[in-house]
């Protein structure tokens, strides 16, 4: 499903919105007083178009998080957040590790799908103009955490459901899954925070070379604080 969006309706706007700006530059060639109403209009056009296009590529990369496989947990994290921060709060915090151990799989897609959930939901209904994600490994376990300074809400008060808005049973199901579970703290008014607590099974192959070699590391780019706009 991914291939076909990707090959079908994302590449039918990008060369709409291609089209539009051979239009728009006719236009301005023929230097006509007259036209400044057609240009308002292309322009609302390609800016909507645009939209549309970003909305089509976050639906891949949901679908499809290949990256997960070929650069590991935090890389993909660090890719998705710094690609939809248009869709985040004005200021974003991401601590990450030095290191985590060698996740497996379903491990490394759980964790993400809560992290991509939480960051949905603080988009969706938080208000908040800060959120930060949080990953870290100790004591055989893996922890990922994301808190917003958004309005909140009553947990007890949410129907269990994944159909409730918020997504609460869809993540904690995922994490039953690897045998982890999944914490939701939020009040009225004091933001929300998600835990993920994950125990941390090594792979087969790597349990058993793990002593004997070191473990990958993934070291984040160092970067400032966005501002807001």
């Amino acid at each position: 499903m991914a291939r076909e969006v990707h090959d079908g309706p994302a590449q039918v706007l990008a060369n709409a919105i291609i089209g539009l700006e051979f239009v728009e530059r006719t236009f301005r060639a023929t230097g006509s007083s007259d036209m400044s109403q057609p240009l308002a209009e292309i322009e609302r056009i390609k800016s909507a178009m645009r939209e549309g296009l970003t909305e089509i590529r976050r639906f891949i990369f949901d679908l499809r998080p290949t990256m997960l496989s070929q650069r590991g947990l935090v890389a993909t994290v660090e890719h998705y957040i710094e690609t939809y921060r248009s869709f985040l709060p004005p200021e974003v915090d991401l601590s990450l590790p030095p290191q985590l151990p060698r996740l497996t799989p379903e491990q490394e897609l759980t964790a993400f799908r809560v992290i991509q959930e939480a960051l949905q939901n603080v988009h969706r209904h938080a208000r908040a103009s800060r959120v930060s994600v949080t990953i870290g490994a100790s004591d055989g376990e893996l922890t990922v955490r994301v808190r917003d300074n958004g309005q909140g809400f009553r947990p007890s008060a949410v129907a269990p459901t994944s159909s409730s808005g918020f997504g609460l049973a869809g993540m904690q199901e995922r994490a039953a899954v690897v045998g982890g579970r999944v914490n939701v703290r939020s009040r009225p008014g004091q933001g929300t925070e998600v835990t993920l607590v994950v125990p941390i099974t090594l792979q087969p192959a790597d349990a058993v070379a793990n002593e004997a070699r070191a473990v990958p590391t993934y070291k984040p780019k160092e970067r400032a604080r966005r501002e807001p706009d």
